[in-house]
């Protein structure tokens, strides 16, 4: 959609130094969703494999959701996703239930897309073209 945003490269985040997953943080300002309220997306620019795939769970638990409701991760640069990706995925979702705080994942490519509905993962987290 084509939403006001601001982006925020992921060296002005504090685990930048240490961080090996590329991705960007887009605060959408102003902008609610119907169902959960104020979002937060972040944009993944990766395959999410191995440890990389962990190490972005671990990013994104400290940098934290800012207040708002729902974290949308736009997978419309991750072109390979495995095991380790989805487990990384699993727990973010579980860490972010705990803090009621909805994931959405939104444009993955169409051979991510097939893994994520083979996976079942669109059972409990929303996958938006």
């Amino acid at each position: 959609s084509d939403l006001p945003s601001a982006e925020i490269p992921n060296s002005d985040l504090p685990s930048a130094e240490v961080s090996v997953v590329p991705f960007t943080v887009c605060v959408a300002e102003g902008i609610d969703d119907a169902r959960f309220g104020p979002r937060l997306e972040v944009t993944v620019s990766t395959e999410l494999v191995g440890a990389g795939a962990l190490k972005l769970v671990d990013d994104l638990e400290v940098m934290g959701v800012g207040g708002r409701s729902q974290l949308v991760l736009n997978l419309a640069g991750v072109y390979r996703i495995d095991g380790s990706g989805f487990v990384a995925l699993t727990r973010l979702y579980g860490a972010l239930l705990r803090r009621g705080i909805a994931l959405c994942i939104s444009h993955p490519q169409p051979v991510v897309r097939h893994r994520l509905l083979s996976s079942g993962l669109h059972l409990v987290v929303p996958i938006e073209a």
